[in-house]
């Protein structure tokens, strides 16, 4: 009679396991909600990653260049290795030109907006894209910019900038948008 009570107990903690490992994989289905932008002029850690370097030719000129122009034309994205928040050399470029922009005038004030690719929850990705947005904005703060001219706002997957599903278009999406702040 023990040892049925103590299987039957066993068997109940490898199901609860089941559905929470299943639970903690599960991934979005379909459309991309909107209007669930999480504000984020917190704080939060940076984690390592693997290179950019490591990334093909043709995964590496699909971050080349400005994604967006017109105000804020001379502003480029930074980009993110999967799964990261860790400043590559070609983001920091990227964010110490954003420094000179701001130092060519005081008036001036930066939006840093967080995304990711679709891969994960939304949870995750909005998690994710926060931390991307403060990275950022930790390495603008520590090259000598007030931090009070800086905002910051993770999206996750929710503005996707390409849609398609491979390697390159994923890239795309891993970034910090930078906007000049009104």
């Amino acid at each position: 009679m023990h040892r049925a009570k103590l299987i039957i107990q066993l068997s109940l903690v490898v199901v609860l396991l089941m559905g929470v490992v299943a639970q903690g994989c599960a991934r979005k289905k379909g459309a991309v909600q909107t209007g669930t932008a999480i504000d984020t002029n917190g704080t939060a850690a940076d984690r390592a990653a693997p290179s950019t370097d490591e990334l093909s030719s043709g995964d590496r000129e699909a971050t080349e260049g400005p994604i967006s122009q017109g105000p804020t034309a001379g502003l480029s994205d930074v980009f993110f290795d999967f799964d990261s928040a860790l400043l590559q050399q070609d983001a920091q470029r990227a964010l110490d030109s954003a420094v000179e922009w701001l130092r060519e005038s005081r008036t001036r004030r930066l939006m840093l907006e967080g995304h990711a690719d679709e891969r994960g929850t939304n949870e995750y990705n909005l998690a994710l894209a926060e931390r991307r947005a403060l990275a950022a904005k930790r390495y603008v703060v520590t090259s000598g910019i007030d931090g009070q001219r800086i905002e910051t706002i993770s999206y996750g997957e929710e503005q996707l900038f390409c849609r398609e599903r491979h390697e390159p278009c994923y890239l795309q999406n891993r970034r910090a948008h930078l906007v000049e702040a009104h």
